[in-house]
């Protein structure tokens, strides 16, 4: 076929399929031409030579086009555009083509300064209304992204022929899966590169942009490491206008690159965020395997299909694995497509050409070490981020780029989160000594609840039966003990023996004491509250919930040991964040409580003063000070005024108070709390509590504005817990955020990221996912980024705590009323007025109606909306708010 006979349809269906048949391996591309051209042989031999003619490139935009016979058709065109005026940019050499466009490398033409741009132009022959529509739209969307990670668009405007073109930075780099076994980047080196491109690809989406084309070769990585996001030619704009519109092409076949494209993709459905978090996972698993995750043996559209929408892929250590069983079956054989002049004597050679050697070589380790760095939390990533079902993947690239993030600090990553044994040996490897210690002091403590309970009944209880209670005593001591003797700080294996060996205890208890069920019941208990007091809460709930069964069976309802197990439960329920159950649990042992010991005793009292907590958990406020009241009275009559215990029911109420926006009030009850606790023993117990009290005021005193009052509280409640329970106890992150929180009030932003992301990495170590204690930390650290001028990146913190306060409290609870309005304000930093301005107003009309005009919090969401409307130029409304500010 000569050069008249080619036209542009017929140029785009040889380019459509060249393309294609690049993103096979060598040995798949026949099959896939025979199928494709459907008996067209004219057509394969284009698309043939094409393919010999095409070597290896590493330039801008696509791989740059053939030699030899395909100059024919495509480079006399290139040479008559090249040294053409564009604007105010003369064209100096083509660097490369897309679909629908060619980019050229150019220079300024006035001479006014020397800068290399590249110009991107629609092909000549494919200016049909379609392609200009196309052409336009991603010159629009890199309009609106601006991001170090995405190539910028610098200029555009149209030829004199009237087509449009733009000019954009010119990136001078590799793909990114060549520039990684270029450089023989470490499997570490290759995950912090994805987080960049992650970030780039996050604010595409919250610019309402789905690139929909994620590979390698559109992912460039500049000589000094930087990765670049470009080609935005089928980039989707999610909003209203444009989401009913299709993308016009003069053949068959969908603008994606298969073997990089999600089910939905390739089946033609809708497409959304989640369709780039799979091709992002595609590329990660690249550049972790050296192979993507399927492997076709035709290459043909059919099975291409199936393998995405049907096959599971496999995970990234066992492809690994099994491709160095596949090459043990293999070795010698002559495999077709393969770089043999790259593998040494004596390699494994794997179906695919390459082998594991060489594939791990590339990443500075050896083939068995890069399968252990692969197994387990990468697995779970990629694995994740591929899923067939588009709502089972990541709901967002930030949520993958935090996941990595996780793995690589060695924190449990929420791909894997539910499995106990994970979570409980990812907490032990960081914080082997302090559960060591923690766990001693609560045995500690048990022992002596236990040895004082036994010493209540000796005397009224005959001999041989206080007998009996002194074995169970010392049959359970006897059996922790043995279990914590497996865990000896100073043994092999010291990072997992303390939560492995607990973990076995389970077995062993169900053995060694199955003849005596009462001593099973409270080791149970034992061990479950162990669990809870170092943050295991997954490993705890079996052990408390098997202790209240065992007690039922043996006890009935209406003894004091079942009775114990429902208040172990129940509160075990309230720290774990469920508060529904808890409060059905702790109700029942109240009403035990009030037949077996009567309606004025401290059991009532306890049960009294947990059942506040359950409700101001709930957000039931009126309720939790009723419970507060009635356990104040109680424990003031047995105890006297100045009872740790009077001072725990006046802590809550203070809590309260603040919540009710009497900030006055729980000023005075936070005092009265501090004045009691001074004077008691200067015992553990004590000082830890006098801690949470100086944390409280101080955290008061922030919120009314007086820092410098509240900071040496804050840090005396810091370094107290500090002293008292080491680093890494869940309540040291309590007492961050407070600090933190102050840091960031008084401007010292770099402090307080450090301090709240510290506390936030603890206690998403420590809690289930979602627990309602997590949201402070969230809500601080979005207010921190969005204050250092990166509401982006704070943005997806604060919509977390948003989720978290809406699902674990009532309607109308402050807390969620200060996320609002924290949300709010991120995105009017980000000129997003129009979002903003539903989650202001609301924060406004709430903190306002709960707390009234006095409190701080009130006058805050106020001039936030002040801002809002002088920002977005509507005056009115600005005046409207201005007048309402107390003079």
């Amino acid at each position: 076929m000569n050069r008249e006979q080619m036209t542009p349809e017929r140029w785009h269906r040889i380019e459509t399929l060249f393309e294609a048949a690049l993103e096979r391996a060598p040995q798949e591309r026949a099959a896939f031409l025979d199928e494709a051209c459907g008996g067209d042989e004219a057509l394969r031999q284009q698309v043939m030579d094409l393919l010999n003619c095409h070597k290896e490139a590493g330039s801008f935009m696509e791989a740059p086009v053939g030699r030899g016979a395909a100059q024919m058709w495509l480079q006399d065109e290139a040479a008559s555009l090249v040294g053409r005026r564009i604007g105010p940019y003369r064209l100096t050499r083509r660097i490369g083509q897309g679909g629908m466009g060619e980019v050229y490398l150019a220079v300024r033409a006035d001479e006014q300064y020397h800068k290399q741009v590249a110009v991107k132009l629609i092909r000549r022959g494919l200016d049909n209304a379609a392609i200009i529509r196309r052409f336009r739209q991603e010159r629009q969307i890199l309009a609106r992204l601006d991001h170090p990670h995405i190539a910028k668009l610098l200029d555009g405007g149209t030829t004199e022929e009237g087509l449009p073109y733009f000019v954009m930075e010119y990136i001078e780099g590799v793909s990114i899966t060549d520039y990684c076994d270029r450089h023989m980047l470490s499997t570490v080196e290759r995950l912090k590169l994805v987080r960049q491109v992650c970030a780039a690809v996050g604010y595409a989406h919250r610019n309402l942009v789905v690139h929909r084309d994620l590979k390698p070769s559109n992912i460039l990585v500049t000589a000094e490491g930087v990765p670049k996001l470009v080609d935005f030619g089928i980039a989707k704009i999610l909003h209203p206008e444009s989401a009913s519109q299709t993308i016009e092409t003069t053949t068959e076949v969908r603008p994606m690159t298969p073997e990089y494209a999600s089910p939905e993709q390739v089946r033609g459905e809708p497409i959304t965020t989640a369709s780039d978090v799979y091709s992002l996972g595609v590329v990660l698993y690249e550049l972790l395997t050296g192979h993507r995750p399927y492997r076709l043996k035709t290459g043909r559209p059919l099975e291409m299909m199936r393998a995405i929408c049907e096959e599971e892929p496999e995970r990234p250590s066992t492809a690994i694995s099994r491709e160095e069983e596949r090459s043990l079956r293999r070795e010698g054989e002559d495999e077709p497509g393969g770089d043999q002049s790259r593998v040494t004597a004596g390699e494994e050679r794997s179906a695919g050409g390459v082998t594991v050697q060489v594939i791990s070589r590339r990443r500075g380790t050896t083939p068995e070490r890069l399968r252990r760095r692969l197994k387990g939390d990468l697995d779970a990533i990629v694995m994740k981020a591929l899923r067939k079902e588009s709502e089972r993947r990541y709901a967002s690239v930030e949520q993958m780029s935090e996941d990595i993030r996780r793995h690589l600090e060695g924190l449990p990553v929420m791909a894997r989160r539910g499995t106990f044994r994970y979570r409980a040996g990812k907490f032990i490897r960081r914080h082997w000594a302090g559960v060591v210690a923690a766990a001693a002091i609560v045995l500690t403590l048990i022992g002596g609840i236990v040895a004082t309970a036994w010493q209540a009944r000796v005397a009224a209880r005959e001999r041989d039966k206080a007998r009996r209670e002194a074995q169970k005593v010392e049959r359970i001591n006897s059996f922790l003990q043995q279990v914590f003797g497996a865990a000896h700080p100073f043994r092999k294996g010291r990072q997992v023996t303390v939560v492995e060996a607990l973990h076995d205890a389970a077995q062993r208890m169900e053995e060694e004491l199955a003849d005596q069920p009462e001593v099973l019941a409270m080791t149970h208990r034992s061990i479950g509250i162990i669990y809870y007091s170092i943050g295991l809460f997954d490993a705890a709930e079996p052990h408390l919930r098997a202790a209240l069964k065992l007690h039922r069976d043996i006890y009935g309802d209406e003894h004091p040991e079942t009775a114990q197990s429902l208040f172990a439960l129940g509160y075990f329920l309230w720290l774990k964040g469920a508060p529904a159950e808890a409060e059905g649990v702790l109700k029942k042992y109240l009403e035990i409580s009030r037949r077996s010991a009567g309606d004025q005793s401290r059991e009532v009292a306890d049960a009294l003063l947990q059942l506040g907590l359950v409700m101001n958990q709930k957000g039931d406020l009126a309720a939790a000070e009723s419970f507060y009241r009635e356990a104040l009275t109680r424990y003031r009559k047995l105890l006297g005024e100045e009872d740790k215990h009077v001072a725990y029911a006046l802590n809550n109420l203070a809590v309260l108070k603040s919540y009710q926006g009497d900030l006055d009030a729980a000023e005075k009850l936070y005092r009265r709390v501090i004045a009691i606790q001074r004077k008691l023993p200067a015992d553990r117990e004590n000082q830890i509590n006098l801690a949470t009290n100086l944390q409280n005021l101080g955290a008061t005193l922030k919120t009314k504005g007086r820092y410098a009052e509240a900071e040496p509280l804050l840090r005396e409640a810091l370094d107290l817990r500090r002293r008292l329970l080491g680093e890494n106890h869940p309540w040291i992150a309590t007492a961050q955020i407070h600090w933190g929180d102050l840091l960031y009030r008084r401007g010292r932003y770099a402090e307080a990221e450090r301090e709240i992301r510290a506390a936030l990495r603890l206690q998403r170590e420590t809690l289930p996912e979602g627990h309602i204690d997590l949201a402070r930390a969230l809500v601080v650290l979005g207010q921190i980024l969005t204050s250092k001028g990166e509401p982006e990146a704070g943005e997806p913190y604060l919509r977390e705590a948003l989720a978290i306060r809406k699902k674990g409290l009532a309607r109308g609870h402050v807390l969620i009323s200060l996320a609002e309005g924290a949300l709010g304000q991120c995105l009017m930093a980000q000129g997003r007025y129009a979002e903003a301005e539903p989650l202001l107003v609301q924060s406004y009309d709430e903190i306002h109606t709960s707390q009234g005009d006095r409190d701080p919090r009130t006058a805050e969401a106020l001039n936030r909306l002040v801002v809002l409307y002088d920002a977005w130029r509507k005056p009115q409304r600005a005046a409207q708010y201005r007048a309402l500010i107390p003079r």
